[in-house]
């Protein structure tokens, strides 16, 4: 009977419940903690502290993810996101209406040309590439815009004797 019970608590204590997070949520810290472009800018120690208090009392989706939100702030990320659940979590702190006048054009300007790549030739020998922000959500999708990039090279390559500047 002892050790039917020890079984059950054991099962029961490491058994994923209803409102936990699909993916352990020590890989997904440690990835955002080791490839951030802006993990050199905050003081893991006191993120670390922040992080563990808060999941430890996280009971639900929307409670861990608050926990990933408060990572993405103190890293002060305004670009990275998570999709859980048809939902986008990240930090997204507001904008004074001075700021939104000349921040919402270039917003607009910048989903008008996502997932389009520009290439041009630069003085007869040098080529430039910019990437644009780019949204794909499958194999299928990645593999179309990662061939578009490849098709860029290839066709600038002919030209460019001195190298290339991607942006």
């Amino acid at each position: 009977m002892k050790k039917l019970n020890q079984t059950i608590f054991l099962t029961l204590a490491f058994s994923i419940s209803f409102g936990q997070f699909p993916v352990p949520t020590d890989s997904l810290y440690t990835l955002i903690k080791f490839n951030s472009i802006h993990r050199g800018t905050v003081d893991w120690e006191k993120v670390d502290k922040i992080f563990y208090e808060q999941i430890k009392t996280a009971k639900s989706n929307a409670d861990t993810m608050i926990c990933f939100v408060t990572v993405l702030k103190n890293l002060n990320d305004v670009h990275s996101q998570i999709y859980l659940n048809n939902q986008y979590y990240g930090h997204y702190p507001g904008f004074e209406d001075s700021v939104l006048t000349w921040l919402k054009p270039l917003n607009y300007k910048a989903i008008s040309v996502t997932n389009e790549i520009h290439s041009e030739i630069i003085g007869k020998e040098i080529g430039f590439i910019k990437i644009p922000s780019f949204e794909v959500f499958d194999t299928k999708q990645i593999n179309i815009f990662a061939q578009s990039f490849a098709d860029t090279i290839h066709n600038l390559s002919k030209h460019c004797k001195k190298g290339y500047i991607i942006d």
